[in-house]
């Protein structure tokens, strides 16, 4: 099981309800194991590479902005997790784009894979209250189909934690493959006795 080294937190209590749901999530997350959760999400990634290819290419996926071509060229290369050996948290108060064109986002991943560490920054001006939990606040975003809930956002970046990472990882890979997987595990995970 991980352990979280939290770093810095901002937000007084609203920072602290959101770093709880964090760590909440996260415990689910490895509980699954990090092994079962890469092996779910390679199965769904050879279905969809096998339904894909037959598919034109510059069509796009339904419901998604992203051709058969894309995602062919996302979901390329396993899944190859491992549990981190360090990994920080950081709950800032306020998103600060690094270039002018950076768009907001509630949370981010920075991974060095040597040393297995990995450092999560969460903003809390990205994120708003939603039932019992919050969700990022850009309403035309979506992860996995679903509204991007706090637990399904950590899940999607704990993924990266874990040693996903490249240069055109997320829209699939992280989210249709990675997420759906962790959700259908947990589902399983609840029915099994």
């Amino acid at each position: 099981m991980v352990v979280w080294n939290i770093r810095y937190l901002e937000g007084g209590e609203v920072g602290t309800r959101v770093k709880e749901r964090i760590l909440e999530a996260s415990e689910q997350f490895f509980e699954l194991g990090v092994d079962r959760i890469a092996q779910e999400c390679n199965q769904r990634r050879f279905q969809l590479q096998s339904e894909w290819q037959t598919k034109p290419p510059v069509e796009h996926i339904p419901g998604i902005c992203v051709t058969y071509a894309q995602g062919l060229q996302e979901i390329q290369g396993s899944f190859d997790l491992y549990e981190p050996a360090i990994a920080n948290m950081y709950i800032h108060q306020r998103w600060v784009p690094r270039k002018p064109n950076d768009y907001p986002i509630p949370m981010e991943t920075l991974v060095n894979r040597g040393i297995r560490k990995a450092e999560l920054c969460v903003y809390l001006d990205q994120l708003e209250p939603c039932e019992d939990t919050y969700r990022w606040k850009d309403p035309t975003k979506c992860i996995a189909c679903r509204i991007p809930t706090l637990d399904l956002l950590t899940f999607h970046e704990l993924l990266h934690v874990c040693g996903d990472v490249g240069p055109c990882f997320d829209t699939i890979r992280e989210n249709l493959i990675g997420v759906n997987a962790i959700l259908c595990l947990k589902q399983y995970k609840s029915e099994t006795p």
